[in-house]
């Protein structure tokens, strides 16, 4: 646990020290993008580089790790087959190029989690001003060592995180290549398609009434879910696959929902900006892929991919709060997820007990 401790500090201080040293003045915003003073970019690809450092210098930490470290050769040799079939050779693409450096497995594990952090981060960093408390939520909302376990859908996640300006422009073609790119690493990348068609829609009774509608819908549909994810994803389901059919933690639930029901309550009747409403709706979504996969642990990981854009969300929706109290709410609402953060890692037999590359000859 210490590991993970001195590493959020040191993330923190950095991010910290990157934040009061960037530009105050929002003329330096242009065309929607954010613009960074030098030592911010410095102090903040410090703090990246010791993300990706501790992600990919682990050793057996996380459900899937052994997975990917002892199928490394496979995933390597069979790049060229399943980029023919389209059969998710992102990663095998990742591997091929690692093992150009080294046959160790470990180097490809590092390559993996520089793929991802690098990417998810690199957005964060220039969708935000908001860089401490952004780094901070992307950390404690699993983002991070949630990369550790479901790898292929983290990486399709870092990759989805790309098109964010493209879903915020409503600029399709670009947002469905990167969908499609997401979908070589993870072939349920493909759902993501959808957010498009709403993440610019009106706060209001009746598409919240629709979304309740949908929820309840798939909530009582599970078997036509579940048969289309096995046609999607190549894979049969039956009862004796605990895993698919266990409820997820309700805590989960909550904390995906808690942001999306605070903040609706915040913004209602209010007047919003096309952002707010675009952050707002993002987080609905969120809250609501974790409803409705609820019922089953397996496609509680789409979670994964609306999780990401909620980092940036939550953050830029808290500066509306009135300055009297926003540095209040904002430390509260941090405090909050980070006792979830430190929740999710104890319980995880997976996650709590950290080595290091080093120590695998012990």
């Amino acid at each position: 646990m210490s590991v993970y401790l001195v590493t959020l500090l040191s993330v923190a201080v950095l991010c910290g020290l990157a934040q009061k040293m960037d530009y105050k003045s929002e003329q330096s915003v242009r065309l929607e993008r954010i613009r960074h003073s030098q030592p911010a970019k410095i102090f903040f690809g410090l703090a990246v580089l010791i993300l990706i450092c501790v992600s990919g210098l682990r050793y057996f930490v996380g459900t899937d790790y052994g997975a990917y470290y002892r199928g490394a050769a496979y995933y390597a040799d069979e790049f060229w087959e399943k980029l023919r079939m389209l059969d998710e050779p992102g990663i095998r693409l990742i591997y091929k190029v690692a093992g150009w450096f080294s046959s160790d497995p470990a180097v490809s594990i590092f390559f993996c989690a520089a793929f991802t952090v690098f990417l998810m981060l690199r957005m964060l960093f220039r969708n935000t001003r908001e860089l401490l408390v952004a780094m901070l939520l992307f950390i404690f909302l699993g983002c991070w060592h949630g990369a550790f376990n479901g790898v292929r859908q983290y990486m399709a996640a870092a990759v989805l995180f790309c098109g964010y300006p493209y879903l915020y422009k409503k600029r399709f073609l670009k947002y469905l290549f990167v969908v499609f790119l997401a979908f070589l690493f993870h072939r349920s990348a493909i759902v993501m398609i959808f957010p498009y068609f709403i993440a610019k829609n009106k706060v209001n009774v009746k598409n919240i009434l629709l979304l309740a509608v949908g929820c309840t819908a798939v909530l009582l549909s599970y078997d036509i879910v579940f048969s289309f994810a096995g046609t999607l994803l190549d894979e049969t389901y039956s009862q004796e696959y605990g895993y698919f059919f266990r409820s997820v933690n309700a805590l989960r639930i909550l904390v995906a929902c808690a942001p999306a029901v605070y903040f609706a309550f915040i913004f209602w009747n209010k007047p919003k900006t096309e952002k707010e409403t675009f952050y707002l709706n993002l987080l609905i979504m969120n809250a609501v892929t974790m409803v409705v996969t609820s019922q089953s642990a397996y496609l509680a990981r789409m979670g994964i991919y609306t999780a990401t854009f909620s980092s940036i969300g939550i953050a830029e929706l808290l500066k509306r709060h009135p300055a009297k109290t926003r540095s209040i709410v904002r430390a509260g609402i941090v405090l909050l997820f980070a006792a979830y953060w430190l929740y999710d890692i104890m319980f995880s037999r997976s996650l709590r007990s950290f080595h290091w590359i080093w120590e695998r000859s012990i």
